[in-house]
């Protein structure tokens, strides 16, 4: 059974529910992550090597493209020794238990090997049916000093015949020595052409910058701005009873859709340690000529929202029509969406849905539109903060994906697109002289 019609039995079968019950649904989960290895044998020899170390793989991303043949995908960065795979599918057992296929395949998944694919956060499918992923080359995150083996780079897959059709390493030139790359968002200028003008947006979370690679002319260059590092008085997490310090920087990157007037995009971004949200032009980024030398000369051009979010958050993605940017909430383990024609803050800010069991840490979230046109949310929970103090419990559910249907999720807020209204970028501004806390 394909992934859609899942979600199609899920969401079309008859239920009492209202809006006060949860309207995301799991799709999968797991106590403790399992690969689908070639063989029982193949796999004891990845133990007695310590290429796999059972318990040490947990998963951060999830994107899916539904309009082929279905693929579900889930990154394991090489954050602990021992993941066998950075970068995977979602297949099905016989006995029914998801597991993670490596992709493309096997082969790309040796550690130390360059050529392949050394370690992965986030990923993001375009609209031309193109992968997107962003390896840190980072390992061992959780090391007294983490360790850089290979250089980081950006690689975009055909989704249709896994062909690579670019690989980008990116130069020490626009990187820092304490760069770790976990975010990219994909921004194609010519969807309705060949789809040759595009452009990536990586986030740089404790190199505290933004990298945007030209991919058609392969080049790239670093973006500066004060609103991409950690906020100090939001450094500290207090999550579900546990509590730790990360002092990480920009991490949630969503571009809107075209506006009206200049057909112009919005860069909404913000930083794991943090309760505000920011927002850039993205034809401001494209030009090279505004950050020679990592100048901050653009700095006014640069905004940051007045109000406030009742706690952190990591990732975000937007609607097709602009009128939902969706976030999660780490305090109330909650998604969330904000509409930006309206200022950001509280009042504005609406809960869609919340649970305390399955939604602690969304580390993944997108909105993905399916083969018949309908948009979905999709998120990946991983209770990170269990993995941060080291308390993961394999007894009990530490992982899943969960998804319900756009509409569904905003019907009667203010995020519900306006289909006689045009997208706008967000009113009341502060610009860059404001300073945030």
């Amino acid at each position: 059974m394909s992934v859609l019609s899942i979600l199609l039995l899920t969401f079309l079968a008859p239920t009492n529910s209202t809006r006060a019950a949860r309207l995301l649904e799991v799709l999968y989960e797991w106590k403790d992550i399992e690969f689908a290895f070639p063989s029982p044998y193949a796999r004891e020899v990845l133990i007695k090597t310590r290429a796999y170390i059972p318990g040490n793989s947990f998963p951060i991303d999830v994107d899916a493209w539904l309009q082929g043949e279905d693929q579900v995908f889930v990154t394991i960065p090489r954050a602990k020794p021992g993941v066998p795979s950075t970068l995977n599918t979602v297949v099905t057992s016989e006995n029914g238990k998801p597991l993670l296929l490596p992709y493309p395949d096997w082969s790309w998944h040796r550690e130390g090997d360059c050529d392949g694919i050394t370690s992965v956060f986030r990923v993001q499918i375009d609209q031309c049916g193109r992968l997107w992923v962003v390896d840190s080359g980072t390992v061992n995150i959780f090391a007294t000093v983490r360790k850089r083996i290979c250089q980081p780079q950006l690689l975009v897959f055909n989704l249709k015949n896994k062909k690579l059709l670019l690989r980008y390493r990116i130069p020490d030139s626009v990187l820092e020595p304490h760069s770790l790359l976990t975010t990219v968002v994909a921004d194609v200028l010519d969807v309705n052409g060949r789809c040759r003008e595009a452009f990536a947006y990586i986030a740089d979370v404790t190199g505290y910058g933004l990298i945007v690679v030209d991919a058609h002319r392969e080049k790239s260059w670093r973006v500066v701005s004060n609103y991409f590092y950690a906020y100090p008085l939001h450094g500290h997490f207090e999550l579900n009873n546990e509590e730790f310090d990360l002092m990480d920087g920009v991490i949630g990157l969503a571009l809107s859709p075209p506006q009206n007037d200049k057909k112009d995009k919005t860069l909404y971004f913000h930083s794991l340690a943090s309760v505000r949200e920011s927002w850039v032009s993205a034809a401001l980024l494209r030009n090279e000529s505004n950050f020679p030398d990592f100048s901050n000369a653009v700095a006014d051009k640069f905004f940051v929202s007045q109000g406030t979010r009742a706690g952190q958050s990591a990732p975000s993605a937007m609607n097709a029509e602009g009128s939902a940017l969706f976030f999660s909430v780490m305090t109330k383990n909650s998604l969330n969406c904000w509409n930006p024609k309206l200022p950001y803050n509280e009042n504005n800010i609406v809960e869609v849905d919340r649970d305390d069991i399955t939604f602690q840490f969304a580390s993944g979230l997108k909105v993905i539109r399916d083969r018949s046109g309908v948009e979905w949310v999709w998120a990946l929970t991983c209770r990170f903060q269990n993995i941060m103090v080291e308390k993961v419990n394999k007894e009990e559910v530490n992982y899943r994906i969960l998804m319900a249907p756009v509409a569904e999720l905003v019907k009667g807020t203010s995020c519900a697109a306006q289909r006689s209204s045009s997208y706008a970028t967000p009113s009341n501004p502060i610009a860059h002289k404001t300073r945030y806390r």
